[in-house]
């Protein structure tokens, strides 16, 4: 008796049977000679408060609500009213007891759509478990349940598409199309399936164009419309669907946004290609009218930085970047991607390098792992003189990743730009012996070698570098290898190796001064050829007329050529174009012309001026004072 009370006070109600008495034999009434309501086994208490029938009440029962009496097994009470009891919420577990209401019952179309989702979500059960079969039968049980569900129908358009069965596939869009005519994106599909599977343009673009009909504000459906019609090779058709999107008068910022970046990409700007004035304009109007609906859109305000940042109007590009990370919004916009990054490449391209260091020092803070961040403040250090910073960042992206030659050969050519020759050496010893068989690293060892002044070295390395090149990177044998190669050589007193390289590079690029100069100066220096090395030198010098070293060398080809007044004007022009980059040989050069020229003590001070400054001929220029001081 107090089990049957602490059940009925904890909300079950059941029939419960003394347990002193015995079942009765079969056959056998009970002995109250009334026949029992036959009860089904109760359903476990609910967890919910939610009630249904008798078997299952609200459990635990509010102290408020009433508590229904004991039960006393084999009394005519035992069948028990309990409405009095159950909770005053509406059934949600609907049951033979107790029917739903009208209003809770599913209608034929909403029952179609829950099947539709259960088939859906079997399919991508079956899927998941790589069973394609299986998964596809319930994609297109759940199309056929519920087809005017467009993205359901183009999920199963498109798995019919990987069995190759386009057939089906434009079956299942057509029969959403018939169940939701006005629904743009089954158009649009089924264009795509006509033209990319079928081949069936005029299907296709009929196909864009009822979509574009049904909704003028779906960019996708312009997009489409404009791509068969520029890949029919209707510009002046496209130019005019162009023009007829510009006035739309769509009030949606993300039409105008996406209007933006196709103009952009179409004008060929991604491609380096500058674009049209007409098309500029449409571009920047399309942004603005973005930026009109949405000023806050910092999407918006990072596409159109992009923009002007492939225009290189870096001051425009760092004004958006900068309005775009003000507004701190997450980074739910390809544009919005690495967009520290794209300021402080802005602030660097616009000669703003002070202003890039602390955003390129917190972006290298906060993202460590990212060598090409810490790689481009390195070379930001760098271009500010800022060279132990520099050479350590160079340190520390090498050390980031070992696995990649690029890094050695970074850090070598720093340490080479501030003469730390061996050093840049050493860097480059160790990349080879970690990548023997890369050609790039053993050019690069060549070329340190030979600044070292480690001569023979280092021809024999541009050797090696030129075998391995063969088969494996011969773009590498390009004419900057045989420039450096045939520099190498001249350095290592190997001349006519020298001239035979140089006419190599030369052959590759015919448009290249600094080989014809350099071949020249080096006959001319030695007093050969001397005919050939003056049309050399006057070739790098109509190239570019401006360039102090060239005429450098045509003035000493002058002074050679015993012509020391032609001498002179070209080395005066040579130092002045210098721009305070004093050049030590230029000033030995105009000093022994004026030498020449009988002005000794013009040219005493210029050797005295060229020994204040650090070069590879000081000895030389000593002894030149000295004997002019003794004369």
């Amino acid at each position: 008796m107090l089990a049957v009370v602490l059940l009925a006070a904890s909300g079950v109600f059941f029939e419960a049977k003394a347990e002193t008495k015995k079942t009765p034999p079969a056959g056998k009434a009970p002995s109250t000679g009334k026949a029992k309501p036959e009860l089904k086994p109760a359903k476990p208490p609910a967890t919910d408060g939610l009630y249904e029938g008798p078997g299952v009440a609200e459990a635990p029962i509010k102290a408020a609500a009433p508590v229904a009496p004991p039960v006393v097994p084999g009394s005519p009470s035992a069948v028990i009213d309990l409405k009095p009891y159950a909770p005053r919420n509406a059934d949600a577990w609907p049951s033979e007891y107790r029917p739903a209401p009208t209003d809770l019952l599913l209608n034929q179309q909403d029952e179609n759509r829950a099947a539709a989702i259960a088939a859906y979500a079997e399919a991508e059960i079956n899927a998941e478990r790589g069973n394609a079969d299986k998964a596809l039968k319930s994609y297109k049980k759940a199309a056929a349940l519920d087809p005017a569900d467009a993205r359901l129908a183009i999920k199963v358009a498109r798995e019919l598409l990987k069995t190759n069965d386009p057939t089906a596939a434009i079956q299942v869009i057509k029969d959403s199309i018939a169940a939701s005519p006005k629904e743009p994106k089954t158009h649009l599909y089924l264009a795509r399936i006509y033209a990319d599977h079928l081949n069936k343009s005029d299907l296709a673009r009929q196909s864009a164009e009822k979509a574009l009909e049904l909704s003028p504000d779906y960019f996708p459906a312009w997009k489409a419309v404009l791509d068969f019609s520029a890949a029919d090779g209707q510009g002046k058709k496209t130019d005019e669907l162009i023009e007829r999107a510009m006035k739309s008068p769509s009030q949606d910022a993300n039409f105008w946004l996406e209007f933006a970046l196709f103009l952009r990409k179409n004008s060929g700007l991604e491609n380096h290609k500058p674009p049209a004035e007409d098309e500029k304009k449409r571009i920047e109007t399309a942004y603005k009218r973005a930026l009109e609906l949405n000023p806050k859109s910092a999407a918006a305000l990072a596409q159109f930085g992009d923009y002007f940042a492939l225009l290189r109007d870096h001051k425009r590009a760092i004004t958006n970047f900068e309005q775009a990370r003000a507004l701190k919004q997450p980074a739910n916009h390809p544009a919005l991607e690495n967009l520290g990054e794209k300021l402080a490449t802005a602030l660097v391209a616009d000669g703003r390098k002070a202003d890039a260091l602390p955003l390129l020092e917190r972006l290298v803070a906060d993202f460590p792992d990212r060598n090409d961040l810490g790689m481009m403040l390195a070379e930001v250090y760098d271009q500010t003189g800022q060279t132990e910073k520099a050479l350590a960042y160079y340190q520390r992206s090498l050390a980031l990743d070992l696995t990649k030659p690029e890094n050695h050969i970074s850090l070598a050519e720093t340490l080479v730009r501030h003469k730390h020759y061996d050093r840049a050496v050493a860097t480059m010893q160790s990349a080879r012996e970690k990548f023997p068989d890369r050609p790039e690293v053993t050019y690069s060892l060549a070329r340190c070698l030979a600044l070292a002044k480690k001569h023979q070295l280092a021809l024999e390395m541009f050797a090696t570098a030129q075998k391995e090149m063969k088969g494996r990177n011969e773009d590498l044998a390009s004419d900057a290898f045989f420039f450096s190669y045939g520099a190498a050589a001249e350095q290592a007193g190997q001349f006519e190796k020298a001239a035979e390289l140089l006419k190599k590079c030369i052959e590759l690029k015919p448009d290249s001064p600094e080989a014809y100069n350099y071949l020249g100066y080096m006959w001319a220096d030695r007093g050969e050829r001397l005919e050939e090395a003056g049309a050399l030198i006057k070739k790098a010098v109509d190239m570019e007329p401006e360039n102090a070293a060239y005429l450098d060398s045509l003035g000493w080809w002058y002074f050679k050529s015993e012509k020391y007044e032609e001498a002179k004007k070209e080395l005066n022009r040579a130092i002045e174009l210098m721009a305070g980059e004093e050049d030590a040989t230029v000033f030995d050069h105009l000093a022994d012309t004026l030498d020449k020229l009988g002005k000794r003590d013009e040219a005493l001070k210029l050797w005295k001026k060229a020994l204040k400054l650090e070069s590879e001929i000081q000895d030389k220029l000593t002894k030149k004072i000295a004997d002019a001081e003794k004369k």
